[in-house]
Protein backbone atom coordinates (compact mmCIF):
# COMPACT_ATOMS: atom_id res chain seq x y z
CA UNK A 1 0.00 0.00 0.00
CA UNK A 2 1.70 3.22 -1.16
CA UNK A 3 0.81 5.94 1.74
CA UNK A 4 3.22 8.69 0.27
CA UNK A 5 0.66 10.00 -2.58
CA UNK A 6 -2.58 10.73 -3.14
CA UNK A 7 -4.58 7.71 -4.75
CA UNK A 8 -8.26 6.11 -4.90
CA UNK A 9 -8.38 5.26 -1.27
CA UNK A 10 -7.63 8.85 -0.63
CA UNK A 11 -4.76 8.23 1.95
CA UNK A 12 -1.99 10.84 2.14
CA UNK A 13 1.44 11.25 3.47
CA UNK A 14 2.03 14.39 5.67
CA UNK A 15 5.22 15.28 6.94
CA UNK A 16 3.35 16.80 10.23
CA UNK A 17 4.79 15.51 13.56
CA UNK A 18 2.00 13.61 15.36
CA UNK A 19 3.75 14.70 18.39
CA UNK A 20 2.62 18.68 18.02
CA UNK A 21 -0.93 17.63 16.70
CA UNK A 22 -1.13 16.11 20.07
CA UNK A 23 0.62 18.69 21.84
CA UNK A 24 -1.96 21.43 20.79
CA UNK A 25 -4.79 20.66 22.57
CA UNK A 26 -5.68 18.62 25.91
CA UNK A 27 -7.09 15.51 25.42
CA UNK A 28 -8.78 13.08 28.12
CA UNK A 29 -7.09 9.74 28.64
CA UNK A 30 -8.95 6.10 29.58
CA UNK A 31 -6.45 3.52 30.43
CA UNK A 32 -6.80 0.48 31.41
CA UNK A 33 -7.86 -1.04 34.50
CA UNK A 34 -4.28 -2.96 36.44
CA UNK A 35 -7.00 -5.88 36.79
CA UNK A 36 -7.96 -6.04 33.22
CA UNK A 37 -5.03 -5.06 31.45
CA UNK A 38 -4.52 -7.90 28.98
CA UNK A 39 -7.82 -7.34 27.13
CA UNK A 40 -7.85 -3.07 27.33
CA UNK A 41 -6.63 -1.08 24.79
CA UNK A 42 -5.95 2.61 26.11
CA UNK A 43 -7.96 5.18 23.91
CA UNK A 44 -7.37 9.15 23.98
CA UNK A 45 -9.87 11.61 22.99
CA UNK A 46 -9.97 14.95 21.95
CA UNK A 47 -12.97 17.05 22.84
CA UNK A 48 -14.30 20.41 20.68
CA UNK A 49 -17.91 22.23 21.43
CA UNK A 50 -20.27 22.24 18.03
CA UNK A 51 -21.90 25.21 17.08
CA UNK A 52 -24.92 23.67 19.08
CA UNK A 53 -23.19 23.91 22.34
CA UNK A 54 -22.50 20.03 22.56
CA UNK A 55 -19.37 18.56 23.52
CA UNK A 56 -17.77 16.43 20.21
CA UNK A 57 -15.14 13.64 19.71
CA UNK A 58 -12.49 16.21 17.41
CA UNK A 59 -9.47 13.58 17.75
CA UNK A 60 -9.60 9.98 18.73
CA UNK A 61 -5.98 8.38 19.35
CA UNK A 62 -6.62 4.14 20.32
CA UNK A 63 -3.39 2.56 21.42
CA UNK A 64 -0.18 2.65 23.70
CA UNK A 65 1.42 5.91 23.40
CA UNK A 66 4.30 4.19 25.58
CA UNK A 67 4.87 1.03 25.12
CA UNK A 68 7.13 0.12 27.87
CA UNK A 69 6.45 -2.28 30.25
CA UNK A 70 3.55 -4.24 28.90
CA UNK A 71 4.30 -4.16 24.67
CA UNK A 72 1.96 -3.36 21.61
CA UNK A 73 -1.36 -4.77 21.71
CA UNK A 74 -3.02 -5.33 18.66
CA UNK A 75 -5.76 -3.59 17.44
CA UNK A 76 -8.02 -5.32 15.07
CA UNK A 77 -12.09 -4.81 13.88
CA UNK A 78 -13.20 -5.49 17.60
CA UNK A 79 -11.14 -2.98 19.40
CA UNK A 80 -12.73 -0.28 17.03
CA UNK A 81 -16.23 -1.68 17.55
CA UNK A 82 -15.46 -1.71 21.57
CA UNK A 83 -14.79 2.11 21.32
CA UNK A 84 -18.15 4.21 22.12
CA UNK A 85 -17.46 7.51 21.73
CA UNK A 86 -20.77 8.65 22.78
CA UNK A 87 -20.11 6.30 25.97
CA UNK A 88 -16.85 8.60 26.79
CA UNK A 89 -18.07 11.68 26.19
CA UNK A 90 -20.62 11.03 28.75
CA UNK A 91 -17.74 9.60 31.38
CA UNK A 92 -16.24 12.62 30.78
CA UNK A 93 -19.14 14.74 31.30
CA UNK A 94 -19.60 13.01 34.57
CA UNK A 95 -16.25 12.62 35.79
CA UNK A 96 -16.28 16.29 35.85
CA UNK A 97 -19.18 16.81 38.32
CA UNK A 98 -17.14 14.94 40.81
CA UNK A 99 -16.56 17.65 43.96
CA UNK A 100 -12.55 16.77 44.18
CA UNK A 101 -9.29 17.98 42.49
CA UNK A 102 -9.78 15.12 39.60
CA UNK A 103 -12.93 16.80 38.66
CA UNK A 104 -11.98 20.06 38.60
CA UNK A 105 -8.80 18.97 36.26
CA UNK A 106 -11.91 17.16 34.21
CA UNK A 107 -13.56 20.26 34.22
CA UNK A 108 -10.96 22.56 33.45
CA UNK A 109 -10.27 20.38 30.21
CA UNK A 110 -14.15 20.47 29.76
CA UNK A 111 -13.98 24.52 29.57
CA UNK A 112 -11.23 24.53 27.45
CA UNK A 113 -12.51 22.41 24.45
CA UNK A 114 -12.18 24.53 21.27
CA UNK A 115 -15.22 25.53 18.96
CA UNK A 116 -15.65 23.33 16.24
CA UNK A 117 -17.44 25.71 13.83
CA UNK A 118 -14.71 26.30 11.48
CA UNK A 119 -17.23 29.05 9.69
CA UNK A 120 -18.37 32.47 11.01
CA UNK A 121 -21.49 32.94 9.35
CA UNK A 122 -23.32 36.06 8.89
CA UNK A 123 -23.31 37.19 12.66
CA UNK A 124 -19.25 36.42 13.01
CA UNK A 125 -17.10 34.20 14.99
CA UNK A 126 -18.97 33.36 18.04
CA UNK A 127 -16.49 34.80 21.47
CA UNK A 128 -15.13 31.60 22.48
CA UNK A 129 -13.30 31.29 19.07
CA UNK A 130 -11.53 34.33 20.07
CA UNK A 131 -10.76 32.63 23.73
CA UNK A 132 -9.19 30.08 21.96
CA UNK A 133 -7.12 31.90 19.56
CA UNK A 134 -6.05 34.17 22.62
CA UNK A 135 -5.11 31.13 24.29
CA UNK A 136 -3.13 29.47 21.35
CA UNK A 137 -1.58 32.71 20.63
CA UNK A 138 0.40 32.43 24.47
CA UNK A 139 1.09 28.55 23.24
CA UNK A 140 3.03 30.12 20.36
CA UNK A 141 4.72 32.61 22.56
CA UNK A 142 6.04 29.44 24.27
CA UNK A 143 6.90 27.26 21.16
CA UNK A 144 8.40 30.39 18.65
CA UNK A 145 8.59 33.63 20.96
CA UNK A 146 10.48 35.21 18.21
CA UNK A 147 7.58 34.32 15.57
CA UNK A 148 4.73 33.26 17.14
CA UNK A 149 2.24 34.59 14.27
CA UNK A 150 3.72 32.48 11.44
CA UNK A 151 4.00 29.43 14.39
CA UNK A 152 0.15 29.63 14.75
CA UNK A 153 -0.98 30.46 11.16
CA UNK A 154 1.30 27.45 9.75
CA UNK A 155 -0.56 25.35 12.89
CA UNK A 156 -4.00 26.29 12.21
CA UNK A 157 -3.36 25.84 8.74
CA UNK A 158 -4.34 30.23 8.33
CA UNK A 159 -2.68 32.80 6.79
CA UNK A 160 -1.00 35.62 8.73
CA UNK A 161 -3.13 38.17 8.21
CA UNK A 162 -6.30 35.92 9.03
CA UNK A 163 -4.08 35.50 12.00
CA UNK A 164 -3.43 39.00 12.55
CA UNK A 165 -7.10 39.96 12.20
CA UNK A 166 -8.28 37.26 14.83
CA UNK A 167 -5.43 38.36 17.48
CA UNK A 168 -6.69 42.26 16.89
CA UNK A 169 -10.11 40.68 17.42
CA UNK A 170 -9.07 38.86 20.61
CA UNK A 171 -7.37 42.06 21.95
CA UNK A 172 -10.29 44.11 20.85
CA UNK A 173 -12.32 41.62 23.09
CA UNK A 174 -10.29 41.82 26.07
CA UNK A 175 -8.93 38.22 25.60
CA UNK A 176 -5.24 39.49 25.15
CA UNK A 177 -3.44 42.02 26.30
CA UNK A 178 -2.49 45.56 24.27
CA UNK A 179 0.31 44.61 21.57
CA UNK A 180 3.80 45.46 22.28
CA UNK A 181 4.60 47.76 19.09
CA UNK A 182 8.38 46.17 17.54
CA UNK A 183 7.64 42.70 19.29
CA UNK A 184 5.55 39.92 20.04
CA UNK A 185 3.44 39.07 23.06
CA UNK A 186 0.93 41.28 24.80
CA UNK A 187 1.19 43.63 27.76
CA UNK A 188 -1.11 44.50 30.20
CA UNK A 189 -2.94 47.81 30.37
CA UNK A 190 -0.76 49.88 32.43
CA UNK A 191 1.95 49.90 30.56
Amino acid sequence: MDLTKSNARGYWHTDAHVGDLVNLTPWFSFVEDERDRASFVPVFIRLGINDSGRHVCTGLIIGDLDQSGWGPREINAATLRSVSIPELIAFALRTGEIPDAYGEAVRELLAAAPSTVTHPGRAGYQDDHYVSIAAMYRRALVESPTAPTQWLAETLHQSPPTLRRWLKEARRRGHLGPARPGQPGEGNSHD
